[in-house]
Order: C-alpha cells, then structure tokens, then sequence
C-alpha cells in the first residue's frame, strides 16, 4: 500500500490574526513617529532650518524619509 504526503496548506486563522495585529501596531507606531519628528521639525526656527539646509516645504519630506525610508 503506497501513502503520499501531502503538504499541509491551511493557514491558521491565529497567526493570520497575530500577523495583522503586527502590521497594525507597526503602523500605528510608524504614523506616531512620523508626527513627533514633523512637530520637532517645525519647532526649529528659520535659521536652524536654514543651518540645516532646509526649508519649511522640506519638512514632510525629511519626516517621511526618516520614518519609512527615502
């Protein structure tokens, strides 16, 4: 008699759960980085952002950048 094993394709509906409750709390920690660093960003005076090579149209980008990456 001859038996074949077949892989077990089920997906579990816990680690599916467990995986999107990771991407969430990443996301939700993510947004709250990124809205820390813009507030820091925009309490920097003209001439800190000057010294900096930056302007106030820069500061979302820089934010974003250091958040999700370039």
């Amino acid at each position: 008699m001859a038996y074949v094993a077949a892989p077990d394709n089920s997906v579990s509906l816990s680690g599916t759960f467990g995986g999107f409750l990771a991407n969430l709390r990443k996301s939700v920690t993510d947004a709250m980085t990124f809205h820390r660093t813009l507030t820091e960003l925009q309490a920097l005076s003209a001439r800190e952002l000057d010294d900096l090579g930056l302007t106030g149209s820069d500061l979302r980008r820089v934010a974003h950048d250091s958040v999700y990456g370039a």
